[in-house]
């Protein structure tokens, strides 16, 4: 009891003691605990997966930075097209209600500006990195790079050799559900005609993006077979497409069916159509994407008569999703599709 009473009396006396000391080394340790963990986060970005993706998603939840510390950046075709305003305005509103920051580049539909902006993302440490690549080859090298510093790369629309993820459709189907669409409407409307003379508009010079205007021949021809494809031209932008379609209509003056690639095209055939006269009940323009503007011509029931819905608000909010899932340490679905659908005066108001 003696040895207890003590041992009391005998602490009491060291806190005391220590009293008039503690307050400063209080102080200077949690000045350092501050530093020491500011400096684990600055490192975390750089603590994530590095090179092949097989251990991207083993990262630790605890290595990731917080979500007011994440950087994206965001890399497309360019702005000229109406699907692409859409999408990066999914994508924005999808950061902006995570916490995030976006950094975006316009690569003004180069390659070059492309491989620019994914070296100047890498550069900046973001942590991950949103493309819709121009020529998915080009890019590769900038793609490897990125991955291997730990950086995951979601690619859209268009898929490379290497990405983390992949939000998109494929590129042949794509074409064919506006094909289809088209076929039944030929057949409804110019199925007792010899011939159907009509035209496509292509991105060829995305070489993955062939298979769309392939898709688009392939489903017109699954429904008729009085359909001749006599022109097709690069056009994935207004005018672009109205300036392809003036040629059309002065080489081809029979020419009723125009069906391109993108609503972005497509409606700029359509305005050369009207400037034509090329009005009447037998014509047909269509294109895919269902932006705003396609979807409201389509409403109109005139002769863009059809799109093709692939959601671009969806597409957007899933590319930003996947990149904070990466980021996180979740396991995500490293490819996902889209569902397409062909929309026609009879379903638009479902899109709008």
């Amino acid at each position: 009891m003696k040895k207890r009473v003590l041992a009391m009396v005998l602490a009491a006396v060291m806190a005391f003691s220590m009293a008039g000391c503690s307050s400063s080394s209080s102080q200077e340790q949690a000045s350092k605990t501050e530093e020491t963990a500011e400096q684990s986060e600055a490192k975390q970005p750089e603590a994530s997966a590095v090179g092949d993706t097989s251990s991207a998603g083993e990262t630790e939840a605890s290595a990731a930075p917080s979500a007011e510390g994440i950087k994206i950046g965001l890399t497309f075709l360019n702005l000229d097209n109406p699907f692409f305003v859409a999408f990066k305005a999914s994508i924005e509103a999808a950061c902006q209600e995570a916490g995030v920051e976006l950094i975006f580049s316009d690569s003004q539909g180069t390659s070059e500006g492309q491989i620019q902006a994914m070296e100047d993302f890498i550069s900046m440490g973001v942590n991950a990195i949103i493309i819709t690549p121009q020529d998915g080859e080009a890019v590769l090298p900038q793609i490897k790079e990125a991955r291997e510093k730990g950086i995951y790369v979601v690619c859209h629309t268009i898929m490379p050799e290497e990405y983390d993820a992949y939000v998109g459709a494929e590129e042949h189907d794509l074409g064919y559900c506006l094909g289809v669409a088209a076929g039944e409407w030929i057949k409804e409307n110019l199925g007792d005609q010899e011939k159907v003379v009509a035209a496509t508009l292509n991105y060829d010079i995305a070489p993955t993006v062939i298979p769309r205007k392939e898709g688009i021949i392939d489903g017109v021809n699954s429904v008729v077979d009085n359909v001749e494809f006599v022109a097709t031209e690069t056009a994935g932008e207004t005018a672009a497409g109205m300036a392809a379609a003036e040629t059309f209509l002065t080489t081809y003056p029979d020419l009723q069916v125009l069906l391109g690639i993108n609503d972005g095209g497509a409606l700029g055939a359509y305005e050369a159509f009207m400037d034509a006269g090329k009005t009447g009940d037998d014509i047909l323009i269509g294109g895919i994407d269902a932006t705003d503007e396609g979807l409201a011509k389509v409403a109109e029931g005139g002769i863009y008569r059809m799109t093709v819905s692939q959601n671009p608000d969806a597409m957007g909010r899933k590319c930003v999703e996947d990149c904070l899932g990466l980021i996180n340490g979740e396991e995500i679905e490293k490819e996902y599709y889209v569902d397409l659908v062909a929309v026609t005066k009879d379903n638009v108001d479902e899109y709008r």
